[in-house]
């Protein structure tokens, strides 16, 4: 039986399997996972999910977990036209679609991965689309060789405002990826875009240190106070009065 088989406490007492289902999706987002866009992955699921109607749902009571589709499309009629469907197709197409489970509170999303390749830094090509589901994300992961490609200062300031702060306005914390080999021997840059060379790639996790940058840290990668202080005043005019900076700590991949 695996570590992941929860089948063997269904015929516990009702109350020791709530517990039971309880500790297991606590235990199964902790240490946070990495989420990375990976068309053609495994389903991003949790064992207790799929152990009975009554562990899913205690396990969907005590987190924010929620069940969306791999692949989707636009609600626009404009990008629909484009792609020649209609929104009966698109409805079809939705429902037929593999789902995946997420916490937007505890995962960590990692972006920007693809800047280097020229494409999109979007992470969930399939989410970008819902306002909703990227206002909700609290957490994002920028690797380091991501922030090394930006250049010049100016370019990096310009792309944190643009990129990664107005369209993920629900922020609370930005993890900086650099490599830790006591941790993980594999570098970060290869577990993104190389998974398939190394094994136990299917479940990856991030690894974050406790305190925030020090603004002498921020100050050598580009990030000064007049920035910051001017961040706040634009994403406030913009966006909304009360919006805070995120905290910015480092943290690393492993393989879990």
């Amino acid at each position: 039986m695996s570590s992941t088989d929860l089948s063997r406490f269904v015929n516990l007492p009702a109350e020791v399997r709530l517990q039971v289902w309880g500790w297991a999706v606590r235990n199964a987002l902790n240490p946070p996972r990495a989420i990375i866009e990976w068309r053609d992955g495994p389903r991003r699921t949790i064992a207790v999910l799929n152990t009975s109607l009554e562990a899913r749902e205690e396990a969907v009571s005590q987190t924010d977990l929620r069940s969306v589709p791999r692949y989707n499309l636009p609600q626009d009629p404009v990008h629909l036209n484009r792609l020649g469907l209609s929104l009966e197709d698109r409805e079809e197409y939705v429902r037929r679609s593999p789902r995946d489970w997420y916490s937007l509170e505890t995962d960590v999303f990692v972006i920007g991965a693809d800047d280097v390749l020229g494409e999109n830094n979007r992470i969930l090509r399939s989410q970008c689309y819902d306002i909703t589901f990227r206002n909700a994300i609290k957490t994002i992961a920028l690797p380091a060789f991501v922030l090394d490609c930006d250049g010049r200062v100016i370019i990096r300031q310009l792309r944190w405002e643009s990129r990664y702060m107005n369209f993920y306005q629900g922020l609370k914390t930005v993890v900086f990826l650099r490599d830790d080999p006591a941790q993980e021997p594999i570098s970060h840059r290869n577990l993104i875009q190389n998974r398939h060379l190394y094994p136990r790639t299917n479940d990856i996790r991030v690894k974050i240190e406790d305190n925030p940058l020090s603004q002498v840290e921020l100050d050598l990668l580009g990030f000064d106070v007049n920035f910051f202080n001017n961040l706040v005043i634009s994403m406030r005019r913009n966006m909304t009065p009360d919006w805070q900076l995120p905290e910015i700590k480092w943290g690393c991949l492993v393989r879990y």
